[in-house]
């Protein structure tokens, strides 16, 4: 079973994440070159000419002050969990968990403890708990 990230904590991470791909280098990361629908990806014109016509969606404007707290928690966390809450968000590059796992060294089951541990250390700095 996959670790699933509580959606209020999800969208916190995506936050940061948004954050981390502002600015200039060396704090900045890019983002991967298809960014997806939060990033003016446009379907195909011929399904839809109003949507074909219509502006590109504007993205989420980011919440600096939460995105720098998340930051400072991501900075304090053991090297395991850091790395692989980085690859889970500012450095996603849409592998599946397993190839990134396998990639960083380690197998499923210390992946996702890692991952639960880092997002149990996020919601205990914003919520005071860990969130269900």
């Amino acid at each position: 079973m996959t670790y699933r990230i509580p959606d209020k904590t999800y969208e916190l991470l995506n936050n940061w994440k948004r954050w981390c791909w502002l600015g200039e280098l060396p704090r900045a990361m890019r983002p991967p070159f298809y960014w997806g629908v939060n990033w003016g990806f446009r379907s195909p014109g011929e399904y839809d000419m109003d949507v074909a016509n219509a502006p590109p969606p504007a993205p989420k404007p980011v919440d600096e002050e939460s995105a720098k707290r998340v930051q400072a928690r991501w900075e304090m966390l053991p090297d395991a969990p850091r790395l692989v809450l980085m690859h889970e968000f500012p450095a996603r590059d849409y592998r599946t968990r397993e190839e990134v796992a396998r990639a960083l060294g380690m197998g499923m089951r210390a992946y996702e403890t890692h991952l639960a541990y880092a997002i149990a250390r996020i919601e205990k700095e914003f919520y005071g708990e860990v969130c269900a």
